[in-house]
C-alpha cells in the first residue's frame, strides 16, 4: 500500500508509511488523504498540509485495507492507529520500509545498470501529471515538492486546498498509463 500510495500521488516513503488511520477519509463525499506537514515531524523537510482525493483502484485498495486491518468498535481508538505500523517507525525502519518496497519492485531489464527503487514511484507521478494537462504548480501541491509556486497554492487554501478541487485532475492522472520515453534493447 505505501508503494501503491507513492506512485498514485507522489508521496515520499516517510509520508506514506507515517499515515494514521484518521488521515485516510473514505466516506466523505469525496474520498481523500490528508498528508500532515507536522504530525510526528518526522520527515526530516518542510512539508506542506495537503487533501489528496483518492480514485479508481487506489480507493479499492484502500477500502479493503481499511475493513481488513482496523476494528471501528467503541474505545478501539483506530483514528489514531498507524496505518502501516511496522513501516512506520523504530530503530532503522527506514531501511527496513525501503528493503520490503525494494522487494516488490522487478527489472524487466536485467542489463540496464540503472534499476528502479521506491523512491522512482515519487517521480511517476511528476512525468505523469503533465501529460495529464495537470498545471506545474498544482502537481507540485499534489506530491509536495515545495516550491514558490505549490506554497501559494497552498496559502490561498489555508491549510489544505479542498479535495473536491483536485478530483477531476487526479483521475486524469490516475488514467495516464503512457508518460516518458523507455529506452528498449535489441536482444
Amino acid at each position: 500500500m505505501i508503494g501503491k500510495i507513492m506512485a498514485y500521488c507522489g508521496a515520499p516513503t516517510i509520508e506514506a508509511a507515517k499515515l494514521q488511520r484518521s488521515d485516510v477519509k473514505l466516506d466523505a463525499a469525496v474520498p481523500y488523504i490528508v498528508f500532515r506537514s507536522t504530525q510526528d515531524s518526522i520527515t526530516g523537510k518542510d512539508r506542506l498540509d495537503r487533501a489528496v482525493p483518492i480514485v479508481g483502484a487506489l480507493l479499492d485498495d484502500f477500502r479493503g485495507y481499511v475493513r481488513n486491518h482496523f476494528n471501528k468498535g467503541e474505545g478501539s481508538g483506530f483514528e489514531m492507529q498507524r496505518l502501516f505500523p511496522n513501516l512506520c517507525y523504530g530503530t532503522h525502519s527506514a531501511s527496513k520500509r525501503s528493503k520490503v518496497l525494494k522487494s516488490h519492485v522487478k527489472n524487466l531489464r536485467p542489463r540496464d545498470p540503472k534499476l528502479l527503487g521506491p523512491y522512482s514511484l515519487r517521480h511517476t507521478f511528476k512525468d505523469r501529471a503533465p501529460k495529464a494537462g495537470v498545471r506545474t504548480d498544482i502537481a507540485e501541491y499534489l506530491y509536495d515538492h515545495k516550491l514558490k509556486q505549490s506554497s501559494a497554492i497552498h496559502r490561498d487554501y489555508g491549510a489544505k486546498m479542498p479535495a473536491s478541487d483536485t478530483l477531476d485532475l487526479m483521475r486524469r492522472i490516475d488514467e495516464i498509463s503512457d508518460w516518458g520515453f523507455i529506452e528498449e534493447y535489441d536482444e
